[in-house]
């Protein structure tokens, strides 16, 4: 009997389910008839110098054109407009030069909405997992002008290049002094003897700096980074004062690190390269063709984009949604490279690269073997 009523029950709440599901897509249908007629009736704009109305033209209905397509953009303006924050951070990003954006890569006003973009799904927020890190680099708006000036200008991608360089070798330099005083500043949070700073710490800088650098190089095939990529895998020690007691993650996540170096060694050309590091390269590539798909290639939209690509507001009704893939491919537009979070055979990395497969270590110390050959003079020391 008990059995009975419960199964009573669930029909009835799956009947109610069925008919509130029902209900929000009526009000959903009435509000856009509304929303279009509300537009399609308003009173046109009159000409001042004449009685002649004139018909708003965003309205206007050609002979055999889609009337949605044609009202996507009026409807756009209306319910959708450009939001604020990202028109004030293209005008920030718009006035910095090549030098300033390497420094802000890791600036709030672009970065928050990048890591909050990439998040989601029970993903490890943090810049050096492989997942949310390649998903982020390539949201932020820092990164996607210096890519795009890089790719137009020798002259500019040679700049960036160099403040890059420079910039990545002070983080592998820097990292364990940087990781500490993190540490010593965690910890007096923790006995509340310390309040919790509000400015762009060293820590965070260093790595949103160090991922956008690795990828950058990689994507600007400046293959001579190859050596402070290796040295970035290399930079490990261990906590103190903590009851953590294990080996910390370098500032730029091993799989990432992995990939830029993929990247480079799998387009390094083959000139001038000793007969050594020709069969290291070979020995490697093989190994990688069998662990490492080919990576993506997204067409986003870019830095100066007034709309992106998973603006919600462009998926609200389905009037604004047929008209609005025309109007963001209007928008400024770039293809980013995408690193794969997963091998062939499954799980790559894990985590923050700290625990990674055996299989990815084997890249790793063939990796290591060309880039020794490759640059005999540039091995690097282990912190």
């Amino acid at each position: 009997m008990k059995q009975d009523t419960e199964e009573v029950s669930v029909r009835r709440g799956k009947t109610w389910l069925k008919v509130f599901c029902g209900l929000a897509v009526v009000c959903a249908v009435l509000l856009e008839l509304f929303l279009i007629y509300g537009l399609t009736k308003s009173p046109s704009p009159r000409d001042s110098s004449s009685d002649v109305i004139v018909a708003p033209v965003d309205l206007v209905k050609p002979a055999g054109s889609d009337l949605e397509t044609q009202m996507a953009p009026a409807l756009l303006e209306k319910l959708a407009p450009p939001e604020p924050w990202r028109q004030k951070r293209v005008d920030a990003v718009a006035a910095e030069t090549i030098p300033e954006l390497i420094d802000h890569l890791s600036h709030f006003d672009d970065y928050m909405m990048a890591s909050i973009s990439a998040a989601g799904g029970g993903m490890n927020n943090s810049p050096r997992n492989l997942q949310y890190a390649t998903v982020m680099v390539t949201r932020l708006a820092r990164v996607k002008r210096l890519l795009e000036e890089g790719r137009e200008s020798t002259e500019k991608r040679d700049l960036i290049i160099s403040k890059l360089m420079n910039v990545y070798g002070e983080i592998n330099e820097n990292w364990v002094r940087i990781d500490l005083e993190f540490e010593e500043m965690y910890n007096g949070i923790r006995r509340r003897d310390q309040n919790i700073p509000d400015e762009d710490l060293p820590r965070h800088r260093a790595m949103i700096q160090g991922v956008s650098a690795v990828y950058l190089l990689a994507e600007l095939g400046h293959h001579e980074a190859l050596p402070l990529m290796l040295e970035t895998s290399k930079v490990q020690h261990e906590r103190k004062n903590t009851s953590v007691g294990r080996s910390v993650s370098p500032p730029v996540g091993i799989g990432i690190v992995l990939c830029g170096m993929h990247q480079l060694i799998d387009s390094f050309p083959d000139d001038n390269l000793s007969a050594s590091a020709a069969r290291a390269r070979t020995a490697y590539i093989e190994a990688a063709g069998a662990l490492i798909p080919p990576f993506g290639l997204q067409t986003q939209a870019a830095w100066n984009a007034r709309y992106d690509d998973r603006d919600r507001r462009l998926q609200m009704l389905p009037t604004i949604s047929k008209g609005a893939a025309a109007i963001i491919q209007n928008e400024p537009r770039m293809k980013m490279v995408v690193y794969p979070a997963k091998s062939t055979t499954g799980v790559l990395f894990s985590g923050l690269g700290r625990f990674i497969s055996p299989e990815a270590k084997k890249l790793l110390a063939l990796a290591e073997t060309f880039i020794n050959e490759a640059f005999p003079d540039s091995v690097p020391s282990t912190q």
